[in-house]
């Protein structure tokens, strides 16, 4: 496993050689796989939550700046060492397609399981079937009259509102 993170890190590096920003390699790619560790660890408690029926965690934006910050400290310093140029590996096609591969599958396994937990969020809510397909929303009934903006287009805009009498 270390091995093939000092591969996909190895890649990444000859890649920004090749483009001009190895003076900035440790600090992007310290930050690339930084927000990979978060989507992984967002997947594990997704998993958590729709199979195990624990609770999603909640963080706020500083909890979550702080957690980035855990995560990206010994990435950066273990980069900055350049363990990755030990391994004496050869810069090949089947190294960025490893990289590429590895975020697909980790983008995928996101948007699947933050599906899977959509629906039993709404599930554990009360909306049928049909809503949840719908995002939501009621089906559409062409006999069920639709609720007037105007009261709220009022509260908006901070006008008086009216009655039927008023009018």
């Amino acid at each position: 496993m270390k091995r093939f993170f000092n591969y996909i890190i190895f890649h990444i590096y000859t890649f920004q050689k090749r483009v001009g920003n190895e003076d900035i390699f440790p600090i992007s790619i310290s930050m690339i796989l930084t927000i990979l560790a978060c989507f992984l660890f967002y997947i594990i408690d997704i998993i958590l939550f729709v199979y195990y029926d624990s609770e999603i965690i909640k963080l706020s934006k500083i909890q979550i700046i702080l957690i980035m910050a855990v995560i990206f400290m010994p990435i950066y310093l273990y980069i900055r060492k350049k363990h990755y140029l030990e391994y004496n590996f050869k810069e090949s096609k089947k190294g960025y397609f490893y990289f590429i591969f590895l975020v697909v599958i980790i983008y995928t396994m996101f948007v699947y399981f933050a599906n899977k937990s959509r629906n039993k969020i709404f599930e554990e809510q009360g909306y049928t079937k049909e809503q949840i397909e719908n995002g939501g929303k009621k089906p559409f009934n062409p006999n069920e009259k639709p609720k007037s903006l105007e009261g709220d287009i009022r509260l908006w805009c901070n006008l008086p509102i009216l009655s039927n009498t008023q009018k």
